[in-house]
């Protein structure tokens, strides 16, 4: 606290106060007023002046600017994967194309693949992961069989139906 005395009597007091990070600067004044009558000088009055001035305070975001910011980053995100995506598509392309699915053998239910067998869960499998592929156009399921069990035909049937709501199914015959 700092304060001067003039010569004409009147008194100047100033202050500084800091309340944490926002800063206000109060400035009280303390004046002697004198008057002069009849060639003598009295003091009649203290005017007390109080005033804050506001000191300028830190920089705030504006309130939308997260929510500018989260946009920009989705926005860029949302590029990347397209790009990564077009990439792997153009990238692959010399496998798109026709798969061919051989059945040779008997066919019998379960995981059977052999020579003389041909399981009908293993051919189904193979028909359902062609069916779901992207980079397969066409299938092209290739028989050579004497024949086999009923129920094993009914499961080679539900699964090619199945291909066929997706893509295109041709069957070759062979000899057996």
């Amino acid at each position: 606290m700092d304060s001067t005395i003039t010569s004409d009597n009147s008194m100047d007091i100033d202050r500084s106060a800091t309340l944490g990070s926002a800063s206000a600067i109060t400035t009280t004044s303390i004046l002697d007023s004198t008057s002069t009558t009849d060639s003598t000088t009295t003091p009649h009055s203290i005017s007390i002046t109080d005033s804050t001035i506001p000191a300028q305070s830190a920089v705030k975001p504006k309130p939308d600017s997260g929510k500018k910011w989260f946009l920009i980053i989705l926005f860029g995100l949302i590029v990347v994967f397209g790009l990564l995506i077009t990439a792997y598509y153009f990238s692959h392309d010399d496998q798109r194309g026709v798969t061919v699915i051989r059945m040779e053998g008997t066919m019998v239910t379960g995981q059977a693949s052999d020579a003389d067998t041909i399981g009908s869960e293993v051919v189904g499998r193979e028909l359902r992961n062609a069916a779901d592929d992207p980079m397969i156009e066409a299938i092209v399921l290739r028989v050579n069989s004497p024949g086999g069990t009923p129920a094993a035909a009914q499961e080679i049937i539900r699964d090619l139906d199945y291909a066929k709501s997706k893509k295109p199914v041709v069957v070759s015959m062979g000899d057996m």
